[in-house]
Parts: C-alpha cells; sequence; structure tokens
C-alpha cells in the first residue's frame, strides 16, 4: 500500500528517534518500511508489518508512525496490541514508539494505557510528535 507524504513524516520522526537510542555503529540494522528502503521489516506474529524494527539479540525496538485518521482504526488498534505483545514476549529488552500528531498525543496514550492494562508484564512505550521530544506512556 502506498503510504502518504504525512505517513512518511511521521516515519522520519520515528527514525530519528530510534537512532538515538542505538549505538550509531547499529543504524544500519534499523529496518524501515519506506519506498526507498530495500529491506523491510519482517512481519510480527499477528502477521502486521511495522513501519520500523530494529533487533539483535537483546533490544527489539517496534515503531510504529500513524495520521490523525490512522490512530484509532481497528486495524491500528489490532497493530498496536501485537506489537506491545510481541515486545513483551521478546526476551531481552524491548521497547514500543509510536509517532503521531500532537494533537493525538492524548489519544493515542490513552489507547496504549488501556493495552498495557491487561497484561502483568509491563514495557516502556513511548510516544513522539513533531513537536519533537518522547513521552513515556
Amino acid at each position: 500500500m502506498a503510504e502518504s507524504s504525512e505517513h512518511m513524516k511521521y516515519v522520519d520522526i520515528l527514525f530519528s528517534f530510534v537512532e538515538t537510542l542505538i549505538p550509531k555503529e547499529m543504524g544500519s540494522l534499523i529496518l524501515v518500511d519506506k519506498p526507498s528502503c530495500r529491506e523491510k521489516p519482517p512481519r510480527t506474529s499477528g502477521n502486521f508489518t511495522p513501519d520500523i524494527i530494529y533487533k539483535n539479540q537483546e533490544v527489539l525496538i517496534i515503531g510504529e508512525a500513524k495520521t490523525e485518521d490512522d490512530v484509532e482504526r481497528r486495524h491500528s488498534l489490532s497493530q498496536y496490541e501485537n506489537y506491545y505483545l510481541d515486545a513483551i514476549n521478546f526476551e531481552g529488552k524491548s521497547i514500543v514508539i509510536l509517532s503521531v500528531p500532537w494533537f493525538m498525543k492524548n489519544t493515542i496514550k490513552n489507547v496504549m494505557r488501556r493495552i498495557k492494562q491487561r497484561y502483568i508484564r509491563k514495557i516502556p512505550v513511548f510516544v513522539i510528535t513533531e513537536l519533537g521530544g518522547a513521552e513515556e506512556i
């Protein structure tokens, strides 16, 4: 599916943030679902393809970018839960990062809080916007 330029803007924000979390020499291991990237992220256990995955034996980072129209869609809600479950089931350190428009930040935080409440094990979930900064939920 062709992604909008708005969606790609949030993917780029996500990518920039993920780069700050990993060693510089490991940046080439970030897999991004963009037309300009040859190697795409693998599908998750729920058969979804996240916008970004960084994975080694010790760390899993799953990133998803959403536009205003996509934040609360049923498909998106299923993606968030699946990515959270995959992160929970990873044996090392795992993080889920969501990149959304600034005015959708509280909406996605509420969605992710509800998802996190369903599980005993908690993993970090961050929300980032075009205004900068990341906030942990």
